[in-house]
């Protein structure tokens, strides 16, 4: 459920294979958490010449003679490129293109489906309650069918990283798969049982947590939590669509090239969802674009757009 985004009923059996294998291969955990790899991505760009723009959400993708050929913000700013990369579902990509919308884009359903999003109870936990010699990842299987608070994922900060939490306290998240259109019904037409919702949902996840630290309770002194609302708020996926495509079908999986010069990254196309999959995700597109002769062409550009170096990472 947490490799493929879904169940072993339902898994292509080439793709299981390949979430069997994770487990064997350990939990990595890094200084600072997984915020550290997108730091030392964007640190990554910046050494080799490119530059790295925040708080630029891109409005609009700009094109002329049937090609991208700059990235419009809005704040206004725009930005020449004669490649755009995106990483981003689909459905986001296609809100961007306008009139320019490739063909694959416009065949899309009005929202993501099939997929998920994600329920959070973010926790700050005095380690008193914590054993020091507990994993720091459990799954926690309550019943059937697995997501919707039934399949609980925790994770802890390590003791060691200081910089995840106050001293003497340790961050805990808390996860499970859940549906998106539920909380959107709820969000839109009612408040008053979206918050109840909201609160049974923590309720459920912080018992499940409980089967594996018995005193989280009494130990929790900050304890948020987020539902797909929360997440499209943050990233501006759109509903809070998260994990990308279950790996039912590797003949239905998305291709990472759109159309001449757009091309899609991330957990939407192949293979999908986790760090791992993402990573070799992101090997498989660069090396197409670089193989693609066309991508250094000299291409016709939006005179308007800044002068800023090609290489530029919005986000």
């Amino acid at each position: 459920m947490i490799a493929a985004q879904t169940t072993s009923a339902h898994a292509n059996a080439l793709y299981g294979a390949a979430a069997l294998d994770l487990p064997r291969r350990g939990v990595v955990h890094l200084t600072g958490g997984i915020g550290a790899i997108a730091q030392t991505l964007a640190d990554a760009v910046q050494r080799h010449g490119g530059k790295v723009r925040y708080r630029q959400e891109v409005s609009r993708i700009i094109y002329a003679e049937g090609r991208p050929v700059a990235v419009e913000t809005k704040r206004g700013q725009r930005y020449p490129a004669h490649t755009v990369i995106a990483n981003l579902p689909p459905w986001n990509i296609a809100k961007l293109t306008g009139d320019h919308t490739p063909a694959a884009l416009q065949k899309l359903p009005d929202a993501p489906q099939p997929g998920w999003g994600a329920f959070m109870v973010y926790v700050g936990v005095d380690e008193r309650a914590i054993p020091p010699e507990l994993p720091l990842h459990h799954q926690v299987l309550a019943r059937e069918p697995l997501g919707e608070g039934n399949s609980v994922f925790l994770s802890l900060s390590p003791a060691w990283d200081s910089g995840r939490a106050p001293a003497g306290r340790r961050a805990l998240t808390i996860s499970t798969h859940t549906a998106l259109a539920p909380w959107w019904r709820l969000f839109h037409y009612d408040p008053h049982h979206d918050a109840q919702r909201k609160s049974n949902y923590a309720e459920r996840m912080l018992r499940a947590a409980e089967r594996v630290l018995p005193d989280l309770r009494a130990a929790a002194e900050l304890t948020l939590p987020g539902t797909p609302v929360t997440f499209q708020r943050f990233t501006r996926r759109v509903q809070g669509w998260v994990g990308g495509f279950p790996q039912t079908d590797l003949f239905q999986a998305w291709g990472p090239r759109l159309g001449a010069g757009l091309w899609m990254v991330g957990d939407s196309i192949f293979p999908g969802q986790s760090t791992a999959a993402v990573a070799l995700g992101g090997l498989r597109v660069a090396r197409a674009i670089l193989a693609d002769g066309r991508a250094n062409e000299a291409l016709p550009v939006d005179r308007r757009a800044s002068t800023d170096a090609p290489l530029v990472k919005t986000t």
